[in-house]
């Protein structure tokens, strides 16, 4: 069995600051009981709370023995799905990744070969796809070879690249079952509006097809931000969502509360609030925390 993870120091921060959404709190819940439903799509403007919401699910995770990983796309440096892969590995247990990391050290960089046949150069062969431009390569049987430049194609280096991602995505997945079998998993997609479009197309067409078709058991996906991914009409039954929506004022005076401010009239304070932030829960935090700081001076 896997260990399951405590929440991080940020998270913990946010999961002390939660207020309302109850509602979507339950069809997460709900999502993760259902046999059926493999993608939960959390949407929402930017500041609307949607990481703080975030926190929450991950604690339900720990709560029910579900396991996960979170890759937030807005932190990565760079976005693909080599890089997912080796994310989630990481966040999971690279101990479990063996054949994935394998595969991963012997494909991480293309190689070409160069092959003379005689000394007086009249056969020299490039790999398939390659034409030769400026590198000096030096003697080779006593022949000084001048400057050699490579041209490679765009269709073979796509070609190639296809290639390896289809061998690493073989390996990540048949690690990921192994671990799935006997652990319950969430995969947590955050920012997913800075996902590239061949990212989503992987997640769509790679985890989402392994897990309907049986190859990864017990596997959930959740997606969060301003905008989700597609999915295909032939399987939107397998996809639930919430919207998050602003604060009401019941709810900023449940936050007040929870940050330490306790107004004589916190009623009026909330109204305020609901009346400069629109509800939105990242600019009220930011208005308590400048509050907080005057109150400090």
């Amino acid at each position: 069995m896997l260990e399951l993870r405590p929440l991080s120091i940020l998270q913990k921060r946010r999961l002390k600051e939660f207020v309302d959404r109850r509602d979507e709190l339950q069809a997460f819940c709900q999502h993760l009981d259902a046999e059926e439903q493999v993608i939960f799509n959390v949407t929402g403007e930017s500041d609307i709370g949607k990481s703080t919401f975030m926190a929450r699910m991950i604690h339900e995770c720990t709560e029910r023995e579900w396991c996960r990983a979170v890759v937030a796309c807005d932190r990565m440096t760079n976005v693909d799905c080599r890089s997912v892969m080796r994310k989630i590995s990481k966040e999971i247990g690279k101990d479990h990744f063996e054949s994935f990391d394998e595969a991963d050290e012997q494909l991480g960089q293309p190689t070409f070969s160069l092959k003379i046949e005689d000394a007086a150069l009249g056969d020299v062969q490039v790999a398939s796809g390659a034409t030769i431009e400026k590198s000096t390569v030096g003697k080779v049987v006593g022949v000084e070879i001048g400057d050699v430049n490579v041209n490679i194609s765009k269709e073979y280096l796509e070609d190639m690249e296809k290639d390896r991602r289809a061998r690493l995505t073989a390996e990540f997945i048949a690690n990921l079952a192994d671990i799935s079998r006997d652990n319950k998993l969430v995969l947590f997609f955050d920012a997913v509006e800075k996902m590239p479009k061949e990212v989503e197309q992987w997640v769509m067409e790679s985890l989402l097809i392994a897990i309907l078709e049986g190859e990864l058991e017990n596997v959930k996906l959740v997606h969060c931000g301003q905008r989700v991914p597609p999915v295909e009409d032939s399987y939107d039954w397998s996809v639930s969502e919430v919207q998050l929506k602003p604060l009401g004022e019941k709810d900023i005076i449940e936050y007040l509360e929870k940050r330490g401010i306790r107004e004589e009239h916190p009623e009026e304070i909330a109204r305020k609030l609901l009346n400069s932030t629109k509800g939105f829960a990242g600019r009220v935090a930011k208005f308590v925390d400048a509050y907080k700081q005057s109150k400090a001076q």
